[in-house]
């Protein structure tokens, strides 16, 4: 039987679909720590945002401004900075839904989408160790 180290060993790099389910491992994982310690401890909302986009476009879906603020894990105010600096930074950019003037999606700039791919590949090799 073989191992997932083993499968990544032979295969080289990871595949888009090995790095969508490191990066909802992630998430779980991040969200585990609040069962032992307080939240408040962990809170990066830029990151819960970036994350949650690079998992909505790995899987092919969209995140709107609500649902995003809500992935942030953040009162409202505060992920609404986070999204303008973010947005101010070039890493995510808005575009309206063409059908509700009223919804606003939240996509990840190719060069977030990129940086973020990067560190979960570098995360992947030190998980299941150097690629061949």
């Amino acid at each position: 039987m073989t191992s997932r180290a083993d499968e990544h060993e032979s295969h080289g790099s990871p595949a888009p679909e090995e790095l969508l389910v490191l990066a909802r491992r992630i998430s779980v994982s991040r969200n585990r720590r609040k069962k032992y310690l307080a939240g408040e401890l962990f809170a990066e909302p830029g990151w819960e945002m970036l994350l949650a986009l690079y998992e909505a476009d790995a899987a092919g879906h969209r995140r709107t401004v609500s649902n995003l603020c809500y992935s942030s894990k953040a009162p409202d105010t505060t992920a609404l900075r986070w999204l303008d600096k973010l947005s101010e930074l070039n890493l995510v950019r808005r575009s309206k839904n063409p059908l509700d003037a009223r919804m606003v999606f939240i996509e990840l700039e190719p060069c977030a989408r990129t940086a973020i791919q990067s560190y979960l590949c570098e995360l992947w090799v030190d998980i299941y160790g150097t690629p061949v």
